[in-house]
């Protein structure tokens, strides 16, 4: 399957581990963490939660960075949001981070 026709033939995901790709040779040269192919990915996220586990290959915008935040970042549209797990214990020695999604609360 070609990725980035195929995201929404995938079925459900309730963990999403990507990493060591780039843009470079032998790299795939897909922004995996964009904003245009996350909001493909959550599309097939566990609605109840799930994890992300990445080295932040090929993030391509900001969205990664806000993951990484103190209070996490939330996005209302996908209805999820991310933070980064308290527990880094295996993941850390091997450049990854691990990164938690629950449902988003809804906006007042």
């Amino acid at each position: 399957m070609d990725v980035r026709n195929d995201l929404s033939l995938l079925p459900q995901i309730d963990v999403f581990f990507y990493r060591r790709d780039s843009n470079g040779e032998g790299g795939s040269g897909v922004f995996l963490l964009s904003k245009t192919y996350l909001d493909k990915i959550m599309r097939r996220m566990n609605p109840s939660g799930g994890l992300l586990i990445t080295d932040g290959s090929n993030r391509g915008n900001g969205i990664y960075k806000k993951m990484l935040r103190a209070g996490g970042y939330t996005n209302q549209a996908w209805g999820k949001h991310f933070q980064l797990s308290p527990h880094q214990d295996h993941f850390e020695v091997h450049g990854l981070k691990k990164i938690e999604i629950s449902p988003a609360e809804p906006t007042r």
